[in-house]
């Protein structure tokens, strides 16, 4: 989903996690996956539908903001 909708989700209540996962088979980059109240999880993507990596934890927290949340959890992807 990008970044539009999941706003929308976190206002409506639908959102309850935001955490930062390192990209699989990478030597560095973020995703942000966010969890909703179903334990359901999504990838931030971009507009053209295919995920979004950050490069600094930083950067995936500024999205997560933006979209809504105050908090982000990290996850060391072991």
């Amino acid at each position: 989903m990008q970044e539009a909708e999941l706003k929308q989700r976190f206002d409506d209540g639908a959102l309850k996690q935001a955490t930062a996962t390192p990209v699989p088979m990478a030597s560095k980059g973020w995703h942000l996956v966010l969890t909703d109240k179903k334990s359901r999880q999504v990838v931030l993507q971009r507009q053209r539908g295919q995920e979004r990596e950050f490069s600094t934890l930083d950067a995936a927290f500024s999205a997560a903001r933006r979209i809504g949340f105050r908090e982000m959890t990290v996850s060391a992807g072991l």
